[in-house]
């Protein structure tokens, strides 16, 4: 097991501040593709109702954290104080937009890797989960696959689907823990190598079963995993 550095990790929605080091990520990945042509999709995409993207990175805890969440609280307790007594909106929308500011500030490092999500009608799509050569087999790529699969059960959809190299039986292997079984196949995929991709489906992420399941192997993975992440799962992800 790799040593963190007693540096934690957080799971959280993509920003515009992330683009460019998710863009560098997908061009890895993608045959052909070039940044500019990566960043525009994604810069469309994150505007997208339709997609979603995580990513993980460091959050490194500093000894200033405390007095940040003391000010944070201060401030807010000045908006909620100040806000109801000024008249003009335009005011009242400035306040919020600098506690919104305030609030979405991360002390956060480099991105590690990401998960990118489609929402089709009642099913959501995992289009990729990718983690950095130098951070694989530290737990990060199942922690994604746990964010993916909470963010599904939230939006109400009955289904959850993917694709998965017929040669990756590592990943085949994660993705059946987590309740996915074959549905058939892509021919031809993969464009690097025409390799063909496994279809898997998850048709009970909203069953009682499945959440038995579910929590089971969130446990099982904070037994194997939470020296290293910094915390337990919940507490890891801001999404």
């Amino acid at each position: 097991m790799k040593s963190t550095d007693s540096k934690a990790f957080l799971v959280r929605k993509m920003t515009r501040q992330d683009l460019n080091q998710v863009a560098l990520m997908q061009v890895g990945m993608i045959p052909g593709s070039t940044v500019d042509k990566v960043l525009l999709s994604l810069t469309n995409e994150l505007t997208h109702e339709s997609y979603l993207y995580l990513v993980i990175c460091k959050r490194i805890t500093t000894k200033n954290d405390a007095d940040e969440s003391r000010a944070h609280n201060l401030f807010r307790i000045f908006v909620n104080i100040l806000e109801p007594r000024v008249a003009e909106s335009f005011i009242r929308k400035s306040l919020r937009e600098v506690l919104t500011f305030f609030v979405k500030k991360h002390a956060s490092g480099e991105i590690l890797g990401f998960a990118g999500l489609w929402f089709g009608y009642n099913e959501v799509h995992i289009n990729s989960i990718y983690v950095k050569d130098s951070n694989r087999r530290t737990g990060l790529g199942e922690l994604l696959q746990i964010a993916a699969m909470q963010v599904a059960i939230n939006s109400g959809s009955d289904r959850l689907t993917l694709e998965v190299r017929t040669s990756n039986l590592i990943a085949q292997a994660l993705y059946r823990k987590y309740g996915c079984i074959e549905e058939g196949i892509r021919h031809k995929y993969y464009r690097d190598n025409n390799e063909n991709a496994l279809i898997m489906t998850n048709a009970s992420i909203q069953s009682s079963e499945y959440e038995d399941i579910f929590r089971s192997c969130i446990r099982q993975y904070e037994l194997r995993w939470e020296g290293h992440l910094g915390g337990k799962v919940i507490s890891l992800l801001n999404i």
